[in-house]
């Protein structure tokens, strides 16, 4: 008894000092569903995340729990300029050429949600960016960004994938149809999590 005892304190250690190093990192924000406190990639899990990226690597094979690396092309990067939501990096889409996906394993899952701070700036006139979720061959568009989310702020976004295909390549995709390279979209401290 005294063992068994002993092994779930020292494991409650653990996991609270990982948690604490990943708080202490500021990397990755979930204020929906953490209240606010500030946690890292690397500690997303013991929040129920099943995948996440805040895109700290600078790169596109960072976060954990993806299938792979985020397939991207055209006028998509990781960068530094255009004041990120947390942390040094974010994603950015530009132009019409801007696309980005990447795939997780969703299959048996329920009550999952898509979580991420999204930004946009200078959409003018029929500019958009499409989010699209769903399998592979199947994908839907599950919001669109207008000129009328054009105001260069982060705001937190929550998508029920409920209504979509549980698989086990469940991709999320980023589509940009803006009209130039002076039109943004920013994306950040993204989570795909089961939410209670």
């Amino acid at each position: 008894m005294r063992l068994v005892l002993l092994g779930a304190i020292v494991l409650s250690l653990v996991v609270g000092a990982v948690a604490a190093v990943g708080r202490a990192a500021g990397t990755f924000s979930d204020q929906a569903q953490v209240g606010g406190n500030t946690f890292s990639t690397t500690d997303c899990f013991l929040y129920g995340g099943i995948a996440c990226d805040a895109f700290e690597t600078g790169g596109w094979s960072g976060g954990h729990g993806w299938l792979w690396g985020w397939w991207h092309s055209g006028e998509s990067a990781v960068v530094t300029s255009g004041t990120t939501y947390g942390g040094t990096y974010h994603l950015r889409l530009r132009s019409s050429t801007g696309y980005v996906d990447r795939a997780a394993n969703l299959s048996g899952r329920s009550n999952v949600h898509l979580q991420f701070w999204a930004k946009v700036n200078s959409f003018e006139s029929a500019d958009a960016l499409s989010l699209l979720v769903g399998p592979s061959g199947s994908m839907a568009v599950a919001r669109t960004w207008t000129p009328a989310d054009s105001d260069n702020v982060y705001h937190f976004v929550d998508i029920d994938l409920s209504p979509y295909t549980m698989s086990s390549e469940f991709y999320v995709a980023f589509d940009a149809g803006m009209s130039g390279t002076g039109d943004y979209f920013y994306a950040d401290d993204m989570v795909i999590k089961t939410v209670p």
